[in-house]
Order: C-alpha cells, then structure tokens, then sequence
C-alpha cells in the first residue's frame, strides 16, 4: 500500500514535470529587436526608462541594437538588405528609433508602410511641426545651437557679443573664435549635417565662401555629437554645436551660469526623431501586433513626459508638461527644419568635401573609436 502511494506520488510529479515542459515549450515570450541610437540606450537613457514597462506591460522581450552614428545606422541596412537579397534571409529588425529627418529620405527605403487600415493612437496629439510624413513618426526634436562655456571664454566682451540678440552666423569667423569651435562631421553625424544644412538656408548661393573662411575656425570634427560634448566639457574649446536644450542638462546639475546656449538672429535649426517599422525583417501576426503598440506607447503621455530628462531634448507631444529645467531655455527668433530631398543630402555632403576638404585644406579630424 506504502509502496503504490510512493508509485502514484512519483507518476503525479512525472506528469507535472511534463505538464510544466510543454507549457513552458508552448509559450515563449516574443522578442522585438530595434536599432537605435546609441544615445537612446545605456544608463540613465530613455530606452533604459521605457523598455522594462513595455517588456512587462506587453510580456516581451526588447533587444536594442545600438548606433553611433547615422552612417552606421545606413551601412548596417544597406547590408542587411544585400544580405537578404542574396541570401533570402530576413533581416533582424523590428523597428527604427532615433534617426532625424535628414536622412528620412534614404532612410526609409528600409522601413515598412504603416498601410491604409493603421495610423498610431495618439498620433493627432504630436506638434504639427514634428510631423514629417506617414510612416515616419516623431517622439522628440531637438533645436540646435551652440554652447558656450564662459569659464573659457573669461573676457567679458566676448561674452556679451555670444549672448547678445544680434549675434549673426557670420559673427562666427571673427578671428577672436579661431581654432575655438567644435563640430560634427556631416558626412557621419545627424548633428554635423545639421549644422550644414543650417547654413545652406542662410547663406544660399554663399554658402561656400562661408565655409571656406569658418574652416580655420574649428578645432576639429568629430564623427559624433558625443565625441564633440566630450571634448567641449574637458575645456578643449570653449564652442561646441549643440542643442539649446544642452543648458537644460547642465542647469539641472546646477552649472546654469557657466553653460549656456548661443542664438542667431537669422534663426536656429531643429531636428525631429523618430521611429519606424523596419522593412527588411518577417514578422509573425504577434510581431507586427507588438511593433505597432510599442509606437503607440513611445508617443503616449507616460513616455513623453520622460523625454526630457533622458534624452535632454523636447517632447514631441504637444501640451507636455515640461521639468524645471527647461523652464528657462531661450527663445529662438524662428524655426528652420531642413528635410532634404532624396539624394540631395548626399549631394551636398559631396559638394561639402569638395569645398572645404580639399588637400590645400588643414583640416584636423578627430579619429575616435
């Protein structure tokens, strides 16, 4: 009797066991695999803040890809989808997330239609000016500027001519500001294209006799924004292209009257990130599902309240409430947004290197891994 209560004891577990294997074979949490900016990822960052909610919320798993840079970003597609068309391997991601619109248009060559039957909840609450075109959808922009750090520039005249309202980009090739700026380099970071693209609005036709004298005045380009920052915050130069928001970060941290944005009379330039469906990757029904809620969660009041203070720019979502921060920010004159064409930004970027990285040139590039 002991003996066959032993029996049907262990044949009960035996069968729980089972029970426990196919269920758990049954069932495995789907994963969604998005290429992001290398900024939207790590510690203290927005994906770090959003993505454990997802991932429970939905009960998922998010592999982050991250990129430098937008070369990066391109390169990698590009060889997916020879790698695809090859191999008729589908490539890994899901989404897109952190790219601007100045690369939209050779962008989104690898991303999937939102189609006729979809479009995002929440997506009539984004600012208008955010909005690029269907499929691309905003979650943040950024207004660029340069940033000043006063304990370097000490003089005082110097300072009020950077913070006065009439300074003009022009003011920039004063020989007081030589071999005192920091910049991205357009033909690999979003923020470098920026600045170019920026000056191609204000100078036009003129814009290369512009860059042929504003050459002696950078220290160096850098492949990213992050490396530029870096450089700027260990004193190697006082000016480094940036956002306006740049002074919200360090007022959070209590160093507003050291840092500080600089404005132009002619206008500031603004960047819109987004993300997208990724094109190149064959999803199951519950992907496709998952893909669509996680843009609907990116652009929902809980997540753009957190933009902010972890990505350091502004919400996308109008009437978001904004942190101390960036209550003080100043105001730009006006607004540019630049949303080149297909082929023009590669275009200019060919011209750009013609004009100012010719072998007369002294150009120092900053090489960094």
């Amino acid at each position: 009797m002991a003996w066959n209560c032993r029996l049907l004891s262990f044949l009960r577990c035996v069968a729980c066991g089972f029970g426990l294997l196919f269920s758990t074979a049954a069932y495995s949490e789907p994963t969604l695999v998005i290429y992001a900016d290398e900024q939207l990822l790590g510690r203290g960052s927005l994906g770090a803040a959003i993505f454990p909610t997802f991932e429970k919320k939905y009960r998922c798993k998010i592999k982050p890809v991250g990129f430098s840079d937008y070369g990066q970003f391109l390169s990698r597609l590009e060889f997916e989808q020879a790698k695809s068309n090859q191999t008729k391997t589908p490539a890994r991601a899901h989404l897109l997330m952190g790219f601007d619109q100045s690369v939209w248009s050779r962008l989104k060559f690898y991303t999937e239609s939102w189609g006729d039957d979809w479009i995002p909840e929440g997506y009539q609450q984004l600012r208008s000016e955010t909005k690029i075109e269907r499929d691309f959808l905003p979650f943040s922009y950024g207004i660029l500027s340069f940033m000043v750090d006063l304990e370097q520039v000490k003089d005082k005249r110097l300072t009020e001519q950077l913070l006065s309202a009439n300074l003009s980009v022009n003011d920039l090739l004063r020989p007081e500001w030589r071999r005192k700026v920091l910049l991205e380099d357009p033909r690999t970071s979003s923020v470098g294209l920026e600045f170019l693209l920026f000056t191609r609005s204000v100078f036009g036709d003129e814009v290369w006799k512009f860059w042929e004298r504003f050459k002696s005045q950078w220290l160096t380009l850098t492949p990213e924004w992050e490396g530029a920052y870096r450089m700027f915050l260990h004193q190697e130069a006082p000016l480094v292209w940036s956002y306006v928001s740049s002074q919200a970060f360090h007022a959070k941290a209590g160093q507003q009257d050291r840092y500080r944005a600089v404005l132009f009379k002619e206008g500031q330039p603004y960047q819109v990130f987004g993300a997208a469906l990724g094109g190149l990757s064959k999803r199951t029904k519950e992907e496709t599902e998952l893909s669509r809620r996680f843009l609907e969660f990116l652009i929902s009041e809980e997540v753009q309240l957190l933009v902010p203070e972890t990505f350091w720019i502004l919400p996308a979502r109008k009437n978001t409430s904004l942190p101390a921060s960036f209550r003080d920010l100043p105001k730009p004159n006006r607004l540019t947004l630049s949303v080149p064409k297909p082929g023009e930004a590669k275009d200019l970027i060919h011209q750009w290197s013609l004009n100012v990285l010719s072998p007369q040139s002294k150009l120092t590039l900053k090489n960094e891994k």
